[in-house]
C-alpha cells in the first residue's frame, strides 16, 4: 500500500457500507416500479432515482475494492425482490415514495460528509448531495402539477 495513502475512518467505513445498502435496496424497489409504473410523466422520475442508485453502487463498489474491503452483500433482485409480481402500488405512490426518500436521502448525505474526512469521500457525498437535491427538486415539480 502506498505510503501516503490516508486509510478510511471507521466513521467513512460506516457511511459507505450504509450506502451501499441504501442504494441497493433502493435499485431493487425502484426496478419493480420501473416494471409496473404507467404514467409517463413520472417514469422519467422514477428512471432518474434508478440510475442514480446504479451509479452509486459502481463508484462504492470501486471504492470497496481499492481499499481492499469486502463488498456488503446488498439487496438483489434474484434474493430479494419479485419483478414480476402484480402491480402493487399507484404511480402517485411512487412518486411521492421517490419525493420522501430524496429527503431522507439530503440529510444522510449532508450526515456523510460531516464525518468523512478524506477528500475523495467528501466529493462522493457531495455529489450525491446535488444529485439527490436534483431528484427532490424534480419529484416535487410532478407532484405539485397534481
Amino acid at each position: 500500500m502506498d505510503e501516503n495513502h490516508i486509510q478510511l475512518t471507521s466513521s467513512e467505513i460506516a457511511s459507505i457500507w450504509t450506502s451501499y445498502m441504501q442504494d441497493s435496496m433502493s435499485k431493487c424497489v425502484l426496478a419493480y416500479f420501473l416494471k409496473t409504473i404507467e404514467d409517463e410523466e413520472v417514469r422519467p422520475i422514477v428512471q432518474f432515482a434508478y440510475d442514480l442508485s446504479s451509479t452509486h453502487i459502481e463508484k462504492l463498489t470501486t471504492i470497496f475494492q481499492e481499499e481492499k474491503i469486502p463488498t456488503p452483500t446488498g439487496f438483489t433482485f434474484e434474493n430479494d425482490v419479485n419483478l414480476n409480481a402484480p402491480r402493487m402500488y399507484t404511480d402517485t405512490f411512487m412518486l411521492t415514495y421517490i419525493n420522501n426518500m430524496a429527503k431522507v436521502g439530503l440529510l444522510g448525505y449532508s450526515g456523510f460528509i460531516s464525518v468523512s474526512a478524506r477528500d475523495d469521500i467528501r466529493t462522493f457525498y457531495r455529489e450525491g448531495l446535488n444529485e439527490t437535491s436534483e431528484l427532490c427538486e424534480r419529484s416535487s415539480k410532478v407532484a405539485l402539477s397534481r
